[in-house]
């Protein structure tokens, strides 16, 4: 039946359009409980997907084993690459640059970035580092290191 025709018949019209709006609220509301699903599946809590933007995905946040002390505020770029056992508290921003095209941070394993911290653009992060709190990450920081400050400097070895 074209559409011609069902414009024609109102009431089968009328269900149409029922059914096509409650289709596309349907895909949209399965997408968020899916994500609720597997936030109180894997983390046993709904703070992680509701106070945070999550775009690497919340299965591979569980593969990698990342802990989240205090989740709230955290935004994780879709293609962050995060070693096993990591620890980040609040408000972290881990993402590309704007404009320079889709180059995203890799973090080792077990790293802990304390709050407030932004990690931005193509970085490395070696394994057993440790950022700081209010740190500004841009170029790469070896691995058995402490690192703080605006731009991140090394301060010492772990």
């Amino acid at each position: 039946m074209t559409m011609q025709k069902l414009k024609e018949n109102k009431v089968l019209y009328f269900f149409w359009s029922l059914f096509s709006y409650f289709f596309r609220k349907i895909t949209i509301y399965k997408r968020i409980f899916s994500n609720l699903y597997f936030c109180l599946i894997y983390f046993r809590s709904f703070r992680v997907v509701l106070l945070n933007d999550l775009t690497i995905g919340l299965e591979r946040l569980y593969q990698s084993k990342v802990y989240f002390p205090h989740p709230v505020g955290i935004v994780i770029g879709k293609g962050v690459k995060i070693g096993n056992n990591c620890t980040i508290y609040q408000n972290v921003t881990i993402g590309a640059k704007t404009g320079i095209g889709d180059k995203y941070p890799t973090l080792g394993n077990n790293i802990t970035v304390y709050a407030n911290t932004c990690i931005i653009g193509d970085v490395t992060i070696g394994d057993n580092a440790i950022i700081g709190a209010c740190s500004l990450v841009l170029q790469d920081i070896p691995a058995n290191v402490i690192a703080v400050g605006n731009p991140a400097k090394v301060i010492a070895y772990v």
